[in-house]
This record gives structure tokens, C-alpha cells and sequence, in this order.
């Protein structure tokens, strides 16, 4: 008996072991799957994340007497052609944009240093949207989930396709709206928040290219235009 017990608990030893390796070899094949990795396309970089995504956001402490003073109102608006005009980086307005489009807002926040970023929608009767942002060119990062974007070409410049995106991510359509984040008042402590964000692969498509000195991105938020709608709107943007 005592050896029969001897042996069995070899064999459990064995499966045991067995089953750790099994184990420690998916965790590890599951860390090399969800692994960022960042992969070059033309002068920018595409900064590939697992579609499930936490990110910490840290908001420091303000003193009340650090506290700066806000603004009793707002930077006076004015026209899109005059926002342009001010933009050191060169910008067109797109020449061709599908039938019943056309520009929400014809004045719009001036463009200031050193971001000069510049925020534009085209919408029509259906409830389609078409965002666009530009900024000056910079070396930040695209951030996309894993097999979601593909390298194409803007006017024969490289760019970036993306199918999807992060629900209820912040991006530069969200400029001039209230977030709904616990922000510290004068006073009080410094606030740590995790928020999880989700990746949706039918919410919409994102293009993003640089021309003459400026970041482009043109962003769509359901399946109302296609990949090649697009493509086409940018390259009706100008020559790089």
C-alpha cells in the first residue's frame, strides 16, 4: 500500500507539474498577444494596445493660493477662413465631401500656441458626422488596438486607417465640452481616477496623415461613409 500510495503520488506530482508549465506557457503566450508594441508608418508612430484599455488619470493638488483666475468669457469666435489664417501649418478646406454634408459651425475659437490645434464637423439631416482636427505636427503617438488600422496613403504620403475606437475615450472632438471626470477645486487633495475604456470596431473610422507641417485627422462615428470616402475627402485637402 505504502508504495502504491507512493507512486500515485507521483503520477499527481507529475500532472502537477505538468499543469504549471501548461499554465505559465498561456500566460506567457497571452502576455506576447496583449504586448504594446510600437510599429513606424511614415514619420509618425502607431502605439498598438490590447481593446481593453485602464488608464490612470492624476489630477495634482491645487492650493488656494496658486488657484489661477478663470476667464469670465470665452475667446471671441471667428470665422473658419480667418481660424485658418492663422494656423502656422498649411490647411485647405476639403473640396469634396459626400452629398448633404456641410460645415456645423461657420465661426469657431481662434487657434493659439503652441498646439494651434483647429476643430471642424461637417454634418447632414441623417444624423452623419464627419469630425475633423488638426494641430501643429508633433511626435505623440497613434494609439490603436492590435489588427484594427492599416498603413495607407494620403496624396502618396503615408498614412494611418483605423476601424474602430475606444468608447468613451477623450479625443480632440471632445475640445470645448464638459468632461465628466472629478476634477480638483481650490483646496482640495490630489485625485487619482481608473477609467476602463472599451474598443469597438463598428464605431466609426479614423484617418490620420501630416502635409505641410500639420497633423491631420478626420474621424467618423458609425458606418455612414466608407474606407474610400474617406480617403478621397482628405486628398481633396490639398497637396502634401
Amino acid at each position: 500500500r505504502a508504495l502504491g500510495w507512493i507512486g500515485f503520488n507521483r503520477k499527481t506530482l507529475k500532472y502537477s507539474l505538468a499543469l504549471v508549465a501548461l499554465t505559465a506557457i498561456a500566460v506567457a503566450c497571452a502576455r506576447a498577444v496583449f504586448k504594446q508594441r510600437y510599429v513606424q508608418v511614415g514619420d509618425m508612430w502607431v502605439l498598438e494596445v490590447a481593446q481593453e484599455k485602464v488608464r490612470k488619470i492624476t489630477f495634482p493638488a491645487i492650493s488656494l493660493e496658486n488657484a489661477e483666475p478663470v476667464l469670465s468669457l470665452p475667446p471671441e469666435p471667428i470665422s473658419v477662413p480667418q481660424a485658418i489664417g492663422m494656423l502656422p501649418y498649411r490647411l485647405e478646406l476639403p473640396s469634396l465631401l459626400p452629398e448633404g454634408y456641410s460645415l456645423l459651425e461657420q465661426m469657431v475659437p481662434p487657434p493659439v500656441h503652441p498646439s494651434w490645434s483647429l476643430t471642424l464637423y461637417w454634418v447632414n439631416e441623417g444624423g452623419g458626422r464627419l469630425a475633423f482636427w488638426s494641430s501643429k505636427e508633433f511626435g505623440g503617438e497613434i494609439q490603436a488596438a492590435a489588427g484594427t488600422w492599416e498603413e495607407t496613403s494620403v496624396l502618396g504620403r503615408s498614412a494611418v486607417l483605423i476601424r474602430g475606437r475606444f468608447l468613451g475615450f477623450p479625443d480632440e472632438s471632445q475640445i470645448g465640452k464638459p468632461m465628466e471626470l472629478l476634477i480638483p477645486t481650490p483646496g482640495g487633495p490630489e485625485t487619482t481616477m481608473e477609467i476602463e475604456f472599451r474598443w469597438d470596431d463598428k464605431a466609426g473610422l479614423g484617418l490620420i496623415w501630416s502635409q505641410g507641417g500639420g497633423r491631420f485627422h478626420l474621424q467618423t462615428y458609425g458606418d455612414y461613409l466608407s474606407e474610400a470616402d474617406l480617403i478621397r475627402i482628405a486628398e481633396s485637402m490639398g497637396t502634401p
